[in-house]
């Protein structure tokens, strides 16, 4: 499944429950000030880390579910950082970009390679198009056996992957 573009909300199954809209209303206005999902775990403290501990533990990969891993992951994103600044003006709450690379891609003279999971949850849809649009300049792989995270998830199918556009 893709992720909607911005001018493109995709109509809900069924009518959100009150306590959804109004979490999304906070989520939104929250998004407007900078405040992103890493920003609410850090805001809770020593809590932060179990609740990102719960979350990763349901992704399929086994990586997560390291302790190791788990703080990593935690302990890039504890500090404040530019990203939380950037994020809300690169991308809508939703993550849909507010400004899609895909034109500007398009008009750059080099080589471009792109790399999905298989179960990635980013839609290589205008990756695809470009590659019909230019396929001596644009190349789409997809490394199996893994999510977004494809270096964490599958390292070996990532650097084979490497070696493959290098």
């Amino acid at each position: 499944p893709s992720l909607p573009g911005p001018d493109e909300q995709r109509p809900p199954e069924r009518p959100p429950s009150l306590i959804a809209q109004v979490a999304q209303g906070i989520m939104r206005s929250a998004w407007r000030f900078d405040v992103t999902p890493m920003a609410m775990m850090r805001s809770l403290g020593p809590l932060g880390p179990s609740l990102l501990a719960g979350i990763l533990g349901h992704r399929t990969a086994a990586v997560y579910r390291q302790k190791a891993v788990r703080d990593y992951i935690y302990h890039v994103n504890a500090g404040r950082s530019g990203g939380d600044f950037i994020i809300t003006r690169l991308l809508h709450p939703t993550f849909a970009a507010k400004r899609p690379l895909e034109k500007c891609i398009a008009e750059l003279p080099m080589k471009v390679c792109f790399a999905f999971g298989s179960e990635d949850w980013v839609d290589a849809t205008p990756a695809r198009r470009l590659q019909q649009q230019h396929p001596q300049r644009i190349q789409v792989s997809v490394v199996k056996d893994c999510g977004h995270q494809i270096a964490l998830e599958n390292p070996t199918g990532f650097a084979s992957y490497l070696e493959s556009v290098v």
